[in-house]
């Protein structure tokens, strides 16, 4: 990034990107929803917008990069996300956890995941969870050393989350547009 860029963070939520110049999250007032129970968080001198990645109150390429982390796992619809992303932005990036993580962390159904995101070949693909892939382990054993490690084995394991991020997460730097596949349950055949 550059001095003067402006940068959007899209789902900024409890802790935003540093270098955002502005904010966007879908439910401002709603610590429940995406957070954890955390607040969301506002940054002295920087404008709030309430709204959904599928539908952002702004101009086409109004802003130099577009910051897209833990999102696009929750919407409702991903191929309107993902073109939204591309209307309002020049550049940027994207982070969603993969099916990995989700099944190994039993994260998909507490965190409300309706998709499982890939990246391949610098494109995105989104798959639908099914009832099934949102049980998991129904354990949450992993989750709980990641985000309370108690040991100093939990507490590898949760850094090893971090140090090996590009294999528990789809990641994506991308630049004027982006590929893209969705995957619905409908779509399957019998």
């Amino acid at each position: 990034m550059r001095d003067g860029d402006r940068v959007l963070d899209i789902g900024s939520g409890h802790l935003p990107f540093p270098l955002a110049t502005h904010l966007a999250e879908f439910a401002i007032d709603d610590d429940q929803y995406g957070r954890a129970g955390q607040a969301f968080q506002r940054v002295d001198g920087k404008p709030v917008f309430e709204c959904s990645v599928e539908a952002m109150p702004f101009a086409d390429k109004s802003f130099d990069f577009v910051y897209c982390s833990h999102v696009l796992e929750h919407a409702d619809d991903p191929a309107k996300a993902c073109r939204e992303l591309m209307r309002v932005g020049k550049r940027g990036y994207i982070e969603s956890p993969n099916r990995g993580k989700d099944l190994w962390l039993h994260s998909a159904r507490i965190s409300n995941h309706r998709w499982a995101v890939e990246s391949f070949n610098d494109s995105l693909i989104f798959s639908e969870y099914s009832a099934d892939d949102l049980s998991g382990f129904d354990c949450d054993i992993l989750l709980q050393m990641h985000c309370a490690p108690q040991t100093k084995r939990e507490k590898a394991f949760a850094a090893l989350i971090y140090l090996k991020a590009t294999q528990v997460n789809a990641m994506l730097l991308w630049e004027d547009s982006f590929a893209f596949e969705v995957r619905r349950l409908s779509d399957r055949r019998e």
